[in-house]
């Protein structure tokens, strides 16, 4: 029976090969899309979750109280609270305290030392390597392939690490053979390799490779910088985990934990929680420096475009084949006239979706991998379609049997639903009914998602043209910035800053902690000592060129000198610090008093405010512009920027990089030359706008070509079961373009109320989208009518299409039967 009606059912497909190649087309598309999306979702959610016991590890989190009153939270808490919870807390089975260390990796070979890493930009890169408690490998297991979990990272200066980390420092050399041998981080910090364990395979946002016990921080250097014992503002270079014993209460932990930082009343720490080792992947309120968070916005975005196209896809399926109903009505009567359970014809008409859902789903499956390709920047790294995986193979089958009824449901019911005596030609059906209805606002659907899309598509890329013209207040162009090595800053920064001086191609230079564009700037308190007024103010740190050299205005008093003390005695702030500190005009806070609090390590300083430079952005235009405070600073810089003369031709970029290249190997040389452009950097701000606009502008296109194969394939029908009218026009005389009026008036009215319930959908979600911005466009109202008239005139070539070339053919063609 099932054989046979298979067999019925391919015989159906291919009896119109269009319908069916459009419907097939629109499938693929769709159920590809979903697909994609599907794996996406699979692999973010996989993330961590192959710990054992992973239901009891927590990160312990905390808030700090800010003087604006605001709170900030943070990924982490000060360590002496940390050593309390691991004496005292009886509710926690482990606790593992962790520093992320950045670093250049030498390996020593014979008489000299391989360099196999450079150091990492803190800035920019994630370092892989921590330091670390013995107790970090009870929290998270690992497979050890050589030494002992229980002595590794006991004592100062020991080192784990991962296969692969170790493949990559020793080549292919057993594992039990690189115990005892020696890496070397920064020149002076040398450990020695305890333990090597196997990389994990699954998805995790743990991405370490090299431990380095934490007894070693008291050893050295390290102890001064990490600040152990402040219970200040935690370090943001750390992290404490816990993994909870059996039965306990997340809840009692946090209420003795709030208690434990009510005792340590210097700490500004507002509240203290665990977050789920679940939650760490998607939960961005809490920044670390080593986890890629999954963007929920791009996962709900790709997964509602993935639906809608899908959807479209379906409508096609169902106008097409309710359209083509009455055709195959005389069938559905003879068989209902022999007896056929209209049950049974529904199945029948079921099954003949599934058939074709099934093609679809199969040539969707050998698209899956060369898209993931096209989207690779999209999606985690691992990420792939195996089928004998559970997750989905039950994916795969559930898509195929959903759409299979959402798309052939209402057409089986009503290719069933008519009269066995229509079908055989002895009752008219009338000319008008609710299938018809049904199929325009199905239509309406259709091209309502696909104007919307439109729209958004016009509005995101309107608003990044809006983010990369908007003046920043902020000289950006042909500025150079390249950090110094050396962890901790470069002593003899003084050097090398002398000679890009004298470089041919610099117009100017500034040793800086950092140029004052940044997506992430260092926060200070800063006080007025006579008004008792307290601001949160973004740190900047440079030499007396540092203004000038980004071109931020003056508007009041003078730039700050600097000393050979490197006294902090002079100030400059920006026009919203000055306001906030309750200064009416900015020339009123000349001279005022000021102290600002470093935080950790860094002291509280007393000056005074000799200028005030125009407010400017130094954060991306999401954020509002914020109060500055600028120090003065010339020792032990982090960065050196340079201004460069304009750069009109890649030849002369290159030669400009050549120079500055060829100063930094005379003084470091076989160290890569790492540099960064300000005018790029600001444009990495709006990468997710980026990836937004790309993604909607290929959503967009999608939608429209699926909606407008779908209305190809309408318009066909339509023309072949008004061929006979046709003829007769044309022989009373109606004109090619007659014709094609009379075919494409209903379709574009139709489509001209899509525009009308489309516009306010694509306002409320435009402007929604709009309101993250703390500066951004307006909705430009040129919009509705681009999009609009791009639907229309790309709606009216699909029928034209085929109209015109119906309309062109011979009246005795489609009248000589009659």
């Amino acid at each position: 029976m099932l054989g046979r009606n298979l067999v019925i059912a391919w015989r159906h497909l291919r009896k119109d090969k269009v319908t069916t190649g459009i419907n097939l087309l629109g499938m693929v598309i769709g159920v590809t899309a979903c697909l994609l999306t599907y794996l996406i979702i699979l692999a973010e959610l996989s993330y961590d979750t192959f710990h054992k016991d992973r239901s009891r590890i927590f990160r312990v989190v905390s808030s700090l109280q800010m003087p604006s009153a605001a709170v900030q939270p943070v990924a982490n808490i000060p360590y002496p609270a940390a050593a309390i919870i691991s004496m005292e807390f009886d509710s926690v089975e482990s606790v593992a305290v962790f520093m992320t260390f950045y670093g250049k990796v030498a390996i020593p070979f014979e008489d000299q030392e391989l360099i196999v890493s450079e150091l990492p930009d803190i800035n920019e890169d994630v370092s892989d390597i921590i330091m670390t408690q013995p107790s970090y490998f009870d929290i998270f297991q690992y497979e050890w392939l050589a030494g002992e979990k229980d002595s590794a990272l006991q004592k100062p200066f020991q080192l784990v690490l991962t296969e692969s980390k170790a493949r990559r420092y020793f080549g292919g050399i057993p594992a039990s053979k690189i115990l005892g041998r020696e890496v070397v981080y920064n020149d002076s910090l040398r450990t020695t390799v305890v333990g090597v364990v196997r990389d994990w395979k699954q998805n995790t946002d743990f991405i370490f490779n090299d431990f380095i016990s934490f007894e070693t921080i008291n050893k050295t250097s390290l102890g001064r910088r990490f600040h152990l014992n402040s219970w200040q503002a935690p370090n943001r270079f750390s992290q404490t985990f816990v993994k909870l014993k059996k039965g306990a209460s997340a809840a009692s932990f946090e209420h003795k934990l709030a208690a434990l930082i009510d005792q340590h009343t210097e700490a500004n720490i507002e509240s203290a929680r665990l977050q789920p080792l679940a939650g760490i992947h998607f939960d961005e309120t809490y920044r670390d420096m080593y986890s890629s968070k999954a963007r929920l916005p791009l996962l709900y975005t790709l997964n509602a475009i993935a639906l809608f196209i899908l959807g479209l896809a379906i409508i096609n399926y169902i106008n097409l084949s309710t359209a083509q109903s009455f055709s195959g009505s005389i069938e559905v009567g003879i068989r209902r006239m022999l007896g056929g359970q209209r049950s049974t014809l529904i199945i029948q008409f079921l099954l003949e979706t599934f058939l074709l859902t099934s093609m679809a789903v199969l040539l969707a499956l050998l698209l899956v991998e060369p898209a993931l390709g096209l989207i690779a920047s999209y999606v985690p790294e691992k990420i792939g379609l195996d089928l004998l995986t559970p997750s989905a193979s039950l994916g795969v089958l559930g898509l195929t049997v959903v759409t299979s009824l959402l798309a052939g449901f209402y057409p089986a019911l009503v290719a069933t639903g008519y009269s066995p005596l229509v079908g055989l030609g002895k009752q008219k059906l009338p000319v008008k009914s609710k299938r018809d209805s049904f199929r325009k606002v199905l239509i309406v659907i259709q091209f309502t998602i696909s104007i919307v899309l439109i729209n958004c598509s016009l509005v995101i890329n309107q608003q990044i043209f809006f983010l990369l013209t908007q003046d920043l207040g902020v000289n950006q162009h042909n500025i150079i910035n390249f950090n110094l090595p050396g962890f901790g800053y470069a002593v003899e920064g003084q050097e090398i800053y002398d000679k890009v001086k004298e470089s041919p191609v610099v117009e100017m230079a500034s040793r800086n902690m950092g140029p004052p564009m940044e997506k992430d700037h260092r926060n200070v308190i800063l006080t007025s000592v006579d008004q008792k007024t307290s601001v949160q103010a973004e740190l900047l740190s440079g030499d007396e060129h540092y203004i000038d050299l980004f071109e931020i205005k003056m508007i009041a008093g003078r730039n700050f000198e600097v000393n050979n003390r490197d006294s902090l005695t002079e100030f400059v702030l920006n026009e919203s610090a000055v306001r906030e500190l309750g200064f009416d005009k900015p020339g009123d806070a000349l001279g005022e008093r000021v102290a600002c609090d470093l935080g950790v390590g860094g002291g509280r300083r007393a000056g005074q405010i000799v200028g005030i430079v125009a407010d400017f952005h130094s954060r991306p235009l999401k954020d509002p512009i914020n109060p500055v405070l600028f120090i003065p600073s010339n020792r032990n810089p982090r960065t050196i920027s340079v201004k460069v003369s304009a750069i009109n031709s890649q030849e002369e970029y290159d030669a400009v990089i050549q120079e500055l290249s060829n100063v930094w190997q005379e003084q470091y040389p076989g160290q890569q030359f790492r540099y960064s452009l300000l005018d790029r950097e600001v444009f990495g701000y709006y990468d997710w706008e980026f990836n937004t606009a790309q993604i909607i502008g290929a959503a967009t296109i999608i939608s429209i070509f699926v909606s407008c194969i779908g209305l190809f394939g309408l318009a066909t029908f339509t023309t072949r079961r008004r061929t006979k009218e046709i003829g007769i026009r044309k022989v009373v005389g109606a004109s090619v373009a007659n014709i094609v009026m009379m075919l494409s008036r209903e379709f574009l009215i139709l489509i001209a109320i899509a525009i009308v319930f489309a516009s306010p959908i694509a306002w409320v979600v435009m402007t929604t989208w709009l309101k993250f911005f703390a500066y951004h466009t307006s909705f430009p109202l040129w919009t509705f009518v681009i999009s609009g008239l791009l639907a229309l005139v790309i709606s009216l070539l699909t029928i034209a299409s085929h109209a015109i070339k119906v309309a062109r053919k011979s009246p005795v063609n489609s009248l000589r039967f009659e």
